[in-house]
């Protein structure tokens, strides 16, 4: 039976010359443009709907700052989004500062002196609290400082000690947050998440948006997932008009809006696999396919860490007729659709801008699994890696001494060998609350190492899924708006962990 196969596809016009042929099939010219037209008709593509493309829109907002921030159970000061990182403020671990951290705050200080003029106090200052010969230690600096006993030690004069404090007063008020002394009262360690609050004073009255479950990285709306509105004054509200133009929306995979268009062939809608529960993707196909074209884009700035509200679209078209777009909720009200919403309140948050746009590789990691067989949970430090300890040699001499030294026939072993950098987490229940609390192995002869997993340690059961936690402790840099600098440790909680099996056994006779 004969077979046809095609290697390539393309208009012919029934020539025979090549050339002719793919010009004249892809030029697609109409031999009978009324026939083109009936076919339209019969469509309803004819059909007079006074439709018009929009040329004008012109938007006016009002916006709110986010002013107070409260960290835990601390309470609120004041918030400033140019000059304040807020990963900084939440996020900031209270680890002790490394040698290198140390010097440089160090010899930050000694130039500052020495740029003022007081080069006495700087010369002697490395001599009074080094670190290394010729290097200042600037955490003890900013001890020192903060118990009054700088001055005196370095001899600073009468005359020059108003130089002196403003100089170390701005020293440390960029050193204070690197000597890493003070943890951020928004860790709660037995849920290993941050818990903060925002507010911001509008016109219905003083907003408090609470963040219960933050794990780390930058904040966005969706990580404040209670709302709580008080009466109050209302801030000033910054507003926003602009007069833009309407750009289409564009979807990657929608259909040519012009006949003669050469499609994308990257992105084809007819292969996407979609079950009966994928709507959202049967709906983003729905609108690439039919009623993409239909759909406009409107640019609106609005300023960062403050709640913005939409209060006048009206849209100018083709024909010259204005029209005012209303909200959806005052069209068709639905108490289910609040996206892009926190709580009841017509405002979006446009969060506080992400200061942290370096990110080191992580000092600190450790995976926590759970461990059915064994029942128990284990916490896996990955960095720094556990050296395994180190197992004392048997005597050979003192073995043959020994009578009762005779090679047996089973051996009775109480407890199977684990790897070094496995610490068990026992579940306690006090209080009714159920705990995993930091445990160690009878024979096990190490301990994990830095903060993650400290001696008193404890994890609230329901935080720890069946896939596994990875938490990450990672130094992070970024500037603020008003161009300063800001250092930081934090931590990261991420669902995920992968581990291999303990293969912990007790009782076993070989």
């Amino acid at each position: 039976m004969p077979t046809a196969d095609w290697t390539r596809l393309e208009p012919d016009t029934q020539t025979n010359i090549l050339d002719v042929d793919l010009a004249d099939g892809v030029a697609a010219r109409l031999a009978d443009p009324l026939w083109m037209l009936g076919r339209q008709w019969q469509m309803g593509e004819l059909t007079g709907e006074d439709a018009a493309s929009p040329v004008i829109a012109h938007l006016e907002a009002a916006s709110y700052r986010l002013d107070t921030i409260r960290l835990g159970e601390d309470p609120a000061e004041p918030y400033d989004a140019a000059r304040l990182a807020v990963e900084a403020l939440v996020e900031h671990d209270g680890a002790e500062a490394d040698e290198r951290t140390r010097i440089a705050g160090g010899l930050s200080l000694l130039e500052r002196l020495g740029e003022a003029g007081l080069t006495e106090a700087a010369g002697t200052l490395a001599e009074h609290v080094p670190l290394r010969p010729g290097l200042p230690d600037g955490v003890v600096c900013l001890a020192v400082h903060d118990a009054g006993g700088l001055p005196a030690i370095l001899g600073v004069s009468a005359t020059q000690r108003a130089a002196f404090d403003e100089v170390v007063a701005a020293w440390a008020a960029w050193f204070r947050p690197r000597a890493g002394r003070v943890e951020s009262a928004a860790w709660i360690p037995d849920r290993l998440e941050y818990r903060l609050a925002m507010t911001a004073r509008v016109a219905e009255g003083t907003v408090t948006l609470t963040a219960d479950e933050h794990t780390g990285g930058a904040l966005d709306w969706y990580t404040f997932a209670r709302t709580e509105l008080l009466a109050g004054l209302a801030a000033p509200a910054e507003r926003t008009v602009v007069d833009v133009t309407p750009t289409v929306l564009h979807i990657a995979g929608m259909p040519a809006l012009s006949f003669w268009e050469i499609e994308d062939p990257s992105v084809d809608p007819g292969r996407i696999e979609v079950g009966p529960l994928d709507t959202a993707r049967m709906l983003v196909v729905e609108a690439a396919l039919a009623v993409s074209a239909d759909w406009f884009l409107v640019p609106l700035r609005l300023p960062v860490a403050a709640l913005s509200r939409l209060e006048l679209v009206r849209i100018t078209d083709t024909f010259g007729v204005t029209t005012e777009v209303l909200a959806a909720e005052a069209v068709t009200p639905h108490p289910a659709w609040n996206l892009w919403r926190n709580g009841e309140l017509p405002y979006l948050l446009v969060p506080p801008p992400a200061a942290g746009n370096l990110t080191a590789e992580a000092d600190q990691r450790v995976l926590f699994v759970r461990d059915e067989d064994a029942n128990l949970a284990w916490a896996l430090q990955v960095v720094p890696q556990v050296q395994p300890a180190v197992e004392l040699p048997t005597d050979p001499v003192a073995a043959t001494l020994d009578p009762l030294a005779v090679p047996a026939d089973l051996t009775y072993v109480p407890i199977s060998p684990i790897d070094a950098d496995r610490t068990p987490l026992v579940l306690v229940d006090a209080g009714g609350v159920r705990r995993l609390v930091r445990a160690r192995l009878a024979g096990q002869r190490t301990v994990p190492t830095g903060t993650l997993i400290g001696a008193d340690f404890t994890l609230r059961d329901e935080e720890l899924p069946d896939e596994g936690l990875i938490v990450e402790r990672r130094a992070e840099l970024g500037r603020t708006p008003d161009g300063v600098l800001h250092l930081w440790s934090s931590r990261v909680k991420r669902t995920g962990a992968r581990a291999p099996a303990s293969g912990l056994r007790f009782d076993q006779v070989t």
